[in-house]
């Protein structure tokens, strides 16, 4: 799924966290909820390198940003049905996207 929605850029370390909240959210639903929750979780999994939520929240915002100047708005509305063009694609909305589309496809 990274790879069709061309989310693999091992050079920001917003992938690998946008990963870990997938998975975490996938697992529980209700974290959808409390997204800054999830991003505690997931600082203190990356406890060696001494980052906050804040952090792991920056660097997915990072990631959007690139992602989003190199990709089109429409090509996420082509992969997923419930997009919403206009929101702002932030870290919770992706995650919620992708979050919801695995539950649709995969249970």
């Amino acid at each position: 799924m990274f790879i069709d929605l061309k989310l693999i850029n091992p050079a920001l370390k917003g992938t690998n966290y946008l990963k870990q909240a997938i998975i975490y959210c996938y697992n529980d639903g209700d974290l959808l909820y409390n997204i800054s929750t999830v991003y505690e979780m997931i600082a203190q999994d990356n406890f060696i390198k001494h980052i906050k939520g804040k952090n792991v929240l920056w660097s997915l915002e990072s990631l959007i940003d690139a992602y989003e100047k190199s990709v089109s708005s429409g090509f996420l509305g082509s992969y997923f049905v419930y997009y919403d063009d206009s929101k702002n694609l932030t870290p919770k909305y992706l995650i919620e996207l992708i979050v919801v589309h695995l539950w649709k496809t995969i249970r």
